[in-house]
């Protein structure tokens, strides 16, 4: 789907479409085959197209809630988002009592503190996520505040509190334990969870792209580097301005994106990195 106009971060996009990088996969069986549920946002329903095998169960969050969501990070948001898997779990069980139902996939927005309370339903077999939200801000990133002290400050409270989080999140924790797979969405994430709660996750970033697994035979042609994201401290942009200006060979970079740090961060890319071809933009369209 493509919606022509100026779109930089999910929460900006139109209310039909969202701004992501992340692809699911899915076998031709998995639509062929009969009776498949989803619950969803009502304010999703003008959008959706009727689908043969898909039946789908619509559930409204407050006005409140959805104007909460789209302003982004905003803490009132999950009391909202929290009533909403309430009353997702009550439809679920209808559902479960009408149909008969092979699997149950909770698949929330990336983060893990919302695991809903589909994990309640037994005889199931139970799949989550990928998760995100999991690891906290690398302390290697701290260059990229630029002597912002305040933000520096703010994102190690944010550590402490998601520190605190995992590991007091009773829901999160019976979700973990009652799921037949967990998948997340970085290596850090797994890291943490395996290593924290000893519970086997699967990887599944959300680019699709498994970088273990690629081929750097032809990397004598040269790289061509492409960052796309919010300019905000938790992108750290500047470690790739840094790795520029102490890298030999000419690159190809191009840079999309726009935040609070727009300013700072691109007038700092292009100051002393006139061997690279760099380009800058806000957005494609």
């Amino acid at each position: 789907l493509v919606k022509k106009g100026k779109f930089l971060t999910r929460q900006s996009a139109p209310k039909v479409y969202e701004l992501n990088a992340s692809f699911y996969f899915y076998r031709r069986l998995f639509f062929d085959s009969k009776n498949k549920h989803v619950i969803t946002e009502k304010s999703w329903k003008e959008f959706h197209e009727p689908q043969e095998n898909i039946h789908f169960h619509y559930i409204k969050i407050s006005d409140r809630g959805i104007k909460n969501f789209w302003k982004g990070d905003s803490l009132e948001f999950y009391y909202h988002y929290n009533k909403w898997q309430r009353k997702a779990y009550k439809e679920a069980l209808k559902i479960i009592n009408t149909y008969k139902i092979d699997a149950i996939h909770q698949l929330n927005m990336i983060g893990y503190r919302e695991p809903g309370y589909l994990w309640k339903i037994e005889n199931i077999p139970y799949f989550i996520g990928p998760l995100g939200g999991i690891d906290n801000f690398p302390n290697g990133y701290s260059q990229v505040f630029l002597g912002d002290k305040i933000s520096q400050l703010k994102t190690n409270i944010k550590n402490q509190i998601n520190k605190f989080q995992l590991s007091n999140n009773f829901r999160f924790q019976k979700a973990l334990n009652r799921s037949n797979a967990l998948m997340v969405a970085t290596i850090n994430g797994l890291n943490v969870i395996e290593n924290k709660f000893n519970k086997k996750v699967v990887h599944l970033p959300e680019t699709g792209v498994h970088f273990n697994d690629r081929d750097f035979k032809d990397a004598e042609r040269g790289i061509d580097i492409i960052w796309v994201g919010r300019l905000e401290d938790r992108k750290a942009l500047p470690i790739l301005t840094n790795v520029l200006r102490n890298y030999e060979s000419p690159l190809n970079v191009v840079v999309i994106g726009s935040g609070k740090m727009k300013n700072p961060w691109i007038k700092d890319l292009y100051h002393n990195n006139d061997k690279h071809n760099i380009s800058f933009y806000e957005n494609l369209l």
